[in-house]
């Protein structure tokens, strides 16, 4: 009896360090949370993961003086012969909450050290760019930042102005550059982030990527990012949070940004997964992808407002402020690995308020405001489960390879290169949609069979039937309870909403499709016996069905319709297996 035993705790000590050696495949797959509605809430006040942290009147709101005007005084340590206003912090710095922070010029926080920001944490930026105050907190590729704000507590950024004089481009935000993946050559030295390269006063920084998929960049939690985002050159800014080749060993949850110039949050590579993020009334995108960003992003509230857009927009319709815009790069090309994340339970308020019409907003509006997610230039972004309100036009695919991951133009590509956009809901105000021609942007989604699958389409008139969009009696107040408050908005669904009506988690949300966006949701009830298990075979508690088993890289290790999978010879550790739509894990020990 002492022997079993002892050969039990063995086993299960084997089974406890399989599962500690999760791969990035892992990672990814205990990362999304299913949900029985679409959209970033439910209706549960309960569960409103807004709440406590969130400020959607940060013009007005009080902040007490700064305190500390040194630790984060960049300009106050310009370097001999040095026109910039730079300080590197070499050695860990822990902040303290009792402080209020006067932040100025560039604080690097170097390889090997880390900022620690603790809960309730308040600093107060400001820039001059004409005087080469550039301020921001730049964390370098092997650098880490470890926001510790709380429900209770957040940790806040934001402008060093007096309430109501406050403005997007106040100061240039937070930029993590990490050492991971992106599609830009390394060689002969790292790629910069946007506009750095334009500056040659910034030459030396902003770099970010490279092969170390690893590296943690540290954990950012309740964090607040306020007026942020600065023209570095002509069409060259940064945003409120820029993330640079990021890893998804790094954390990313519950961020707010508001009245940010460009964009709330952009993503240059890398695979960092990102959950509970607010973009509010930005000037530009809401969440922008590119240089073969291929991470995860759930729970999300991006609204715009109809005063503030990108003066830079193109009447041509290819550019203009949009919820999401997608690129693999600006020339489109097919350099790997290509721009393929997934975002899922997304709420979008557009920049139509409830019960008005795209001919509500003058001619400048108009053109610039366009498209609630722009997917173009060889990207294989994918949506799930989320709202669109308040648009002009929901989804706009542009470029032959884009329509060709969609299944809109020719044959598809091959399994992993698709992009699917399933279980939305459009509720679109704008009457005479007819999907005609591509200006409108929804001909693509009218004619994508595969693509359409599951979306709702709610418009606002009867007529709206022209291209077979699904009618409803819904208006735009049907559908959340509170969207465009101007202080104190509520994007809980209301009673009988339609968000309600329950969400889907196939497609790429449930299916491996490469080892490289292997993305898995977890089965409630046990499918196999017995699991672990020790050589021999697997068996299926189903009826002879098809099923794929997968190791933990997301190679295809057996496959067929039976109900008894062999596992000899293969080596010990994790395993998944897919039967249909469902996926579990499998120890062999």
């Amino acid at each position: 009896m002492v022997l079993n035993l002892n050969k039990m705790k063995k086993r299960f000590l084997q089974i406890v360090t399989s599962l500690a050696m999760l791969s990035a495949f892992s990672v990814n797959a205990q990362f999304l949370t299913p949900t029985t509605y679409v959209g970033a809430l439910s209706s549960d006040i309960d569960q409103d993961w807004t709440a406590g942290w969130t400020e959607f009147n940060p013009k007005f709101k009080a902040y007490d003086a700064t305190t500390d005007n040194s630790t984060l005084n960049a300009m106050d340590n310009v370097a001999s012969g040095d026109t910039i206003g730079r300080k590197t912090i070499k050695t860990d710095l822990t902040l303290s909450s009792s402080s209020v922070y006067l932040l100025k010029g560039m604080i690097i926080v170097s390889d090997g050290a880390t900022l620690t920001i603790p809960a309730g944490t308040v600093i107060r930026a400001e820039s001059q760019p004409s005087a080469n105050n550039y301020a921001m907190i730049l964390v370098t590729t092997t650098g880490k930042i470890d926001v510790q704000g709380t429900k209770t507590s957040p940790v806040v950024m934001t402008s060093n102005k007096a309430p109501g004089d406050r403005a997007p481009e106040d100061w240039s935000g937070v930029l993590i550059c990490g050492p991971g993946r992106s599609n830009r050559s390394i060689s002969p030295s790292l790629p910069q982030l946007e506009g750095f390269d334009r500056k040659p006063i910034l030459k030396n920084f902003g770099r970010f990527g490279g092969n170390n998929e690893t590296f943690s960049n540290g954990s950012i939690k309740y964090l607040r990012i306020e007026f942020a985002g600065t023209d570095l050159d002509t069409d060259r800014e940064t945003n409120s949070l820029t993330m640079g080749a990021v890893n998804n060993t790094t954390t990313i949850d519950y961020v707010q940004v508001s009245y940010g110039a460009d964009d709330g949050f952009e993503w240059f590579g890398g695979n960092v997964n990102c959950k509970h993020l607010i973009s509010y009334k930005v000037t530009d995108d809401d969440f922008d992808t590119d240089f073969g960003f291929s991470g995860i992003v759930q729970f999300g509230i991006a609204v715009r407002d109809k005063g503030l857009f990108d003066v830079t927009y193109s009447s041509s319709a290819n550019n203009g402020s949009n919820t999401f815009e997608s690129d693999n790069d600006g020339q489109g090309t097919g350099a790997k690995p290509y721009t393929k994340p997934i975002f899922s339970n997304i709420t979008c308020v557009g920049p139509i308020p409830v019960g008005k019409t795209y001919d509500s907003l003058n001619n400048t509006q108009q053109s610039a405001f366009r498209t609630g997610a722009l997917i173009r230039r060889n990207t294989k972004l994918s949506i799930y489960n989320s709202i669109f309100m308040g648009y002009k036009n929901a989804i706009r695919l542009e470029s032959d390879s884009v329509l060709a991951y969609a299944g809109v133009k020719g044959t598809k590509a091959v399994a992993n290169e698709i992009i699917e956009v399933k279980n939305n809901l459009f509720v679109n105000p704008y009457e005479g949609i007819t999907g005609a021609s591509t200006s409108n942007g929804l001909v693509e989604v009218s004619l994508a069979g595969d693509l359409t699958n599951a979306n709702n389409f709610i418009t606002s008139s009867a007529n709206d039937n022209t291209v077979g969009i699904k009618n409803g009696l819904f208006t735009t107040a049907d559908v959340l309870t509170d969207p465009n408050n101007a202080t104190a908005p509520n994007y809980r669904p209301k009673a009988n909403s339609p968000a309600l009506s329950g969400a889907s988690f196939d497609g790429r949300l449930s299916s491996i499709t490469s080892s490289e966006d292997a993305i898995i949701t977890p089965v409630l009830n046990s499918s196999v016996y017995p699991n672990p298990i020790s050589g021999g075979s697997l068996t299926i508690a189903e009826s002879s069905t098809a099923f794929t088993l997968f190791n933990a890289a997301g190679k295809v290790v057996r496959a067929g319709v039976d109900t008894q999978v062999s596992v000899e010879g293969l080596e010990k550790g994790m395993y998944f297996i897919k039967l249909n739509n469902k996926t579990e894990k499998v120890v062999i020990y």
